[in-house]
């Protein structure tokens, strides 16, 4: 089984339902004509993404994790300095 990022098997699950269940052909050819991907192989590139039935779900990434309120209180204030310092209004002697 190949290793996909979890965002990639996470966003799969959510549009999983609305996918089409059969389709001819992702890509009709090249400019010489021949198939690129037939009904097959378009069909298991759509599913790509999809874990075998009864599979455990994914433990989340460190990525996105529960914060305390003391590291959104730090990151608040870090991101407050950084509008702060790219808000404030240029120097008039450094004019182009």
């Amino acid at each position: 089984m190949r290793h996909y990022h979890n965002a990639q098997i996470s966003v799969n699950a959510v549009i999983k339902p609305l996918r089409v269940s059969n389709i001819s052909s992702l890509n009709y050819g090249s400019i010489a004509g021949e198939v690129r991907l037939n009904e097959r192989t378009s069909s298991l590139w759509m599913r790509r993404f999809d874990l075998p039935e009864g599979s455990p779900k994914l433990p989340p990434t460190s990525l996105y994790r529960c914060i305390s309120a003391e590291e959104q209180q730090r990151i608040n204030t870090d991101n407050k300095i950084l509008d702060d310092i790219s808000n404030k209004p240029h120097d008039e002697k450094f004019k182009f």
